[in-house]
């Protein structure tokens, strides 16, 4: 997939990416139903890093980068 179609498909995904002074990625916020389906792969695999906020409708993943 060339950049032009990879960054469409990153924005019918991604609401909101936050990064530090470092450029490591903090936090990543899903659109729907792209959060919905995190917080259920965490749930099945057993991963504590999803923090959900259906409230609002969106899902917020904390992002280590191993840095």
């Amino acid at each position: 997939m060339d950049l032009i179609n990879q960054k469409k498909v990153l924005k019918e995904m991604v609401h909101r990416v936050v990064v530090n002074q470092e450029v490591h990625i903090i936090d990543v916020e899903w659109l729907p139903p792209f959060g919905y389906l995190q917080e259920v792969s965490s749930r099945v695999t057993g991963e504590t890093t999803c923090l959900s906020a259906f409230a609002t409708a969106k899902s917020s993943n904390r992002v280590f980068s191993g840095l």
